[in-house]
């Protein structure tokens, strides 16, 4: 589960140096659980009150439920994207259950959807390379290390204005998306564009960087928005 900015509060006392910005905005925690019941109850107590986040919000963790039936977007193609059929059909039969369960879904792609995706590289890479790539440099993992320096040198890092047009454009992005979610509460939508990748491809260097990156573009998705998802 990934919960909505400012819903469960992220702060680390013992860090070094504070959280630059696209950990403010695209950074959250979750639980990771084997059933609905226990998500919902692991969020509970991970949503507790702690103000020296300062994105964190007392919003309570039940509100208004959503009309029925709601309608549900299901994302079955975007432009530019390949994406396996075997998962286009797992995401239609998601659809069929929804659609047996009484919600409308249609088949409908938010607005930008690919572009979004986009925006992490050059929103998180500038930061990355001032916070985590020093010290993966020194003391961390080799494998991590391999892919992210993969990473940074297919995309690159974005110099300052290309860095500021994208928070702005950011914004304008989310717009479009509150104005969809008011329309379509739910969407529907793959986790990646393939079916399972082969192991150990994120650690074979920079050819692998591509095919990890576009596979696993719909899980930047939500972070650059800061919405909240679940992974199923």
């Amino acid at each position: 589960l990934r919960p909505s900015l400012g819903r469960v509060a992220a702060f680390n006392p013992s860090a070094t140096a504070p959280r630059r910005m696209s950990s403010q905005i695209m950074s959250v925690q979750g639980p990771l659980t084997r059933s609905v019941r226990d998500a919902r109850l692991a969020l509970e107590a991970m949503a507790a009150p702690d103000y020296r986040d300062t994105w964190w919000v007392p919003a309570p963790l039940t509100g208004e439920p959503l009309p029925h039936p709601s309608r549900v977007a299901l994302v079955t193609e975007v432009e530019g994207v390949v994406i396996a059929p075997e998962v286009v059909a797992a995401v239609r039969q998601a659809g069929s259950y929804l659609g047996a369960a009484g919600y409308r879904v249609e088949e409908i792609t938010p607005p930008d959807l690919s572009r979004v995706s986009d925006l992490w590289h050059p929103i998180g890479l500038p930061d990355l390379n001032l916070s985590l790539r020093p010290f993966l440099a020194e003391s961390g993992d080799p494998g991590i290390a391999t892919f992210i320096e993969s990473w940074i040198a297919l995309m690159g890092i974005a110099d300052q204005p290309t860095y500021l047009n994208a928070l702005a454009e950011r914004d304008t992005l989310l717009r479009a998306w509150n104005e969809f979610l008011d329309t379509y509460p739910l969407i529907v939508m793959p986790s990646s564009t393939q079916v399972a990748l082969p192991v150990g491809l994120d650690i074979r260097g920079e050819d692998s960087a591509p095919l990890m990156l576009d596979a696993l573009r719909f899980q930047l998705t939500l972070p650059v928005l800061g919405l909240p998802g679940l992974a199923v």
